[in-house]
């Protein structure tokens, strides 16, 4: 597909204003104009998506290929390729891109054979500096809902040779092309270019052979697979800028002194000052072409010399005119175009490729989307502080009277330390409702509970039936949004701090700052809530001490029944209990361990009742229709730990087994539950008497209402 990601292995793509020959205002007129020219023509231009990107290569690895991912840094993990194998070791758990890339990889693995004669004829195969430029998207983006996951490959991309020089990677060398020069704009010298890698050419031919063959092995994990969205002119519409470049542009310099000129006349005496920087007042530096500079001059019509310091007040304010005109004049090109995935309006905006137009590199057009998550290609060399700080009170035409939460995840399963994380944003005193959400994506064994067990659980934590919902794009959540009012409800998405970055590159979200000031219609702010640590209880191989769904999962896989209180807490019953068990043990057992566990506990009672004790028989106490009827009565649900705990002995972790044919005899009970009775270390031999054992086993299975398989 025709699209370029904004960084990671692919590199930076120019705006309009990035361009070296856009020099002033009647330069970026002139871009428009070839721009215009060149999307009239009939798939000329591509549809800018907005999704993850991610660059795929093959590699050989004991004289087996396949495809791995690289994220364009000097780490080792990078430049020899983070496999299906590594990528836990490069993303680490909760992050965004692991299940996604874990599932992409899983595609392109499975379909390596056919497309092998692709991937040679791309030179791919036997040289992993070259790579598949590619886009996915699972979902609610950081902007757009699409109706379908799919992946895009919209290039042929080539790293070019690196030895990094300092920090952790030092020393580092990554293959590839040899580096060009260029000419640093601010010395005059001439220096490597900072690009990571360039796109190349290749036969579109094979690339949409690739894709074809592609597409029934994506299919199976629901997923598109693209190479190339068009553009066309929309019919009847003329792209015409007359009417945005004679609109008034006002522009207040200082207290009391606007000053009005067309936007055309603005342009026509502005500088492109994309390699200045500008001063503040309050002490920092940004640069010249920083969306909030923009958004202070002109949407909030700030005095300019309030906040920047007076010898920078002039390249501010050209800053913003070259700013508000490729925002304006970027809306009427998209405007007037189509696509097979709708109008491009609804898209992040069209890519222009033609070097004889344009220059060597793409060039992207965005209208709205540059007023948020916009970075200047320019900007890496400036090492400016992004921060604005305007103490001026923004007007807001729709005030907004709810302030609603959305906790995403994929809770597999909710621990203590979420249902804490949703106690505490309740006690935020400008939230008005939280709202736990979650998909009914299953995929074990990372991810083996369907939306209704989860929700099953949560309940089990105490969070509300109706503040849990199941929603298709987790951040969107316009299954619980859709019931407010999107100009005056504020949405707030909640992320740990290890996912602080996940939602920051796209122009829909913005960092929470403790005032809402939009509705979810027009963006959604992001909240970083800290970790709430609870300590695990030490568990032979599992090395994280911290409580998260990895290590719940990990802890409660070998059906140690004293180990789920003391990770899950006191309050679930025995049906949800069970639930647990059976469905994290049947990730490596079938459901019939359950059975084996209550077989296991009839015949604790057995051996009991064959012992000399002087007290009286727990298979007779069990037996006792007083006792079973107590067991049985609704009105007190007998919880998972009673039922495990019925023998009356304390449950043991671990336990000796001298002789062989004991370990046979005590199976079910150590796989299911972690226990095989309460004599570690002493010979006995088991009196099973399977008529007791079966109609006491039938009728646990019934009245507990045990389900099993």
């Amino acid at each position: 597909m025709k699209l370029l990601a904004e960084g990671g292995a692919a590199g930076h793509m120019f705006h309009p204003f990035d361009l070296s020959w856009v020099n002033n205002g009647n330069d970026l007129i002139d871009f428009f104009e070839r721009s215009k020219q060149f999307v009239a023509k009939e798939g000329a231009a591509a549809v800018k998506i907005d999704g993850t990107n991610v660059s795929f290569k093959v590699v050989e690895i004991d004289g087996q290929h396949q495809f791995a991912v690289d994220r364009g840094s000097a780490q080792e993990i990078d430049i020899s390729g983070i496999t299906i194998g590594r990528v836990d070791q490069r993303f680490p758990e909760g992050h965004g891109m692991r299940p996604a890339i874990k599932t992409l990889l899983t595609i392109l693995n499975q379909a390596l054979s056919d497309i092998k004669p692709e991937l040679e004829s791309l030179g791919m195969w036997d040289d992993p500096s070259k790579f598949l430029n590619t886009e996915y998207v699972e979902g609610v983006t950081n902007v757009t809902a699409y109706d379908e996951n799919f992946f895009a490959i919209h290039g042929l991309n080539q790293f070019y040779e690196k030895t990094a020089k300092s920090g952790p990677s030092k020393g580092n060398y990554r293959p590839g092309l040899e580096r060009p020069t260029t000419v640093n704009p601010k010395t005059g010298k001439e220096v490597p270019i900072k690009d990571p890698s360039r796109e190349i050419s290749y036969d579109p031919k094979v690339m949409e052979r690739l894709v074809e063959k592609l597409r029934p092995y994506a299919k199976k994990y629901d997923f598109e697979v693209y190479s190339s969205v068009p553009t066309q002119k929309i019919e009847d519409s003329e792209i015409d800028f007359s009417s945005t470049l004679s609109q008034p542009l006002p522009i207040t310099r200082s207290e009391g002194s606007v000053e009005t000129k067309t936007l055309k006349d603005w342009l026509s005496q502005a500088s492109n000052p994309r390699y200045n920087s500008i001063k503040l007042k309050n002490g920092k530096t940004t640069h010249a072409l920083h969306k909030e500079l923009y958004k202070a001059i002109v949407e909030r019509n700030i005095p300019v010399e309030d906040f920047v310091e007076e010898q920078d007040v002039d390249e501010a304010i050209q800053g913003a005119v070259i700013m508000h005109a490729t925002r304006m004049l970027g809306n009427d090109v998209l405007n007037g175009l189509t696509s097979p995935m709708g109008d491009v309006m609804n898209h992040e905006g069209v890519v222009l490729r033609d070097e004889k137009i344009f220059g060597p590199k793409p060039v992207k057009i965005t209208g709205e989307f540059i007023v948020g998550g916009m970075g200047s290609a320019f900007q890496a060399d400036t090492s400016l502080d992004e921060d604005i700080e305007v103490e001026i009170e923004d007007e807001n035409p729709d005030p907004i009277d709810k302030v609603v939460v959305i906790y995403p995840g994929r809770f597999q399963p909710m621990g203590r330390h979420h249902a804490a994380v949703f106690r505490r944003l309740n006690n935020l005193d400008f939230t008005d409702d939280v709202y736990v959400v979650t998909s009914d994506k299953v995929d074990p064994p990372d991810s083996p509970f369907n939306y209704e067990e989860k929700k099953q659980i949560m309940k089990a934590h105490g969070i509300p039936e109706d503040k849990i919902y199941k929603v298709k794009k987790t951040y969107g959540a316009i299954e619980v949004l859709g019931q407010f009012n999107p100009t005056t409800t504020a949405a707030i998405f909640v992320l740990g701090e290890k996912n602080a970055d996940r939602l920051t590159s796209g122009t829909f979200f913005s960092p929470w700052e403790g005032k809402a000031t939009v509705g979810y219609k027009k963006g959604a702010y992001v909240m970083v809530t800290p970790h709430v640590s609870i300590k695990m209880p030490k568990i032979p191989g599992v090395k994280d001490k911290d409580m998260s769904g990895s290590t719940i999962r990990q802890a409660l896989s070998n059906g140690n029944i004293k180990l789920f209180k003391q990770i899950m807490g006191d309050n679930f019953d025995a049906e949800t209990a069970m639930m647990i068990m059976n469905k994290l043990k049947g990730l490596y057992e079938n459901v019939k361990t359950y059975k084996n566990y209550l077989t296991a506990l009839v015949d604790e009672v057995i051996l009991e009742s064959n012992e000399s004790f002087s007290k009286p028989s727990k298979l007779s106490l069990l037996s006792k229709p007083s006792l079973l009827s107590e067991l049985s009565k609704p009105s007190k649900p007998k919880t998972f730990y009673d039922i495990a705990l019925l023998h009356g002995d304390e449950l043991e972790e671990e336990i000796e087994i001298e002789e062989e044919e004991e370990l046979e005899e005590l199976s079910g009970a150590g796989a299911a539950g972690g226990y095989a009775g309460p004599f570690p270390g002493k010979k006995r031999s088991l009196v099973r008497e399977e008529e007791i054992v079966e109609n006491v086993l039938n009728y646990l299975l019934s009245n507990m209402e045990l389900k099993h398989e």
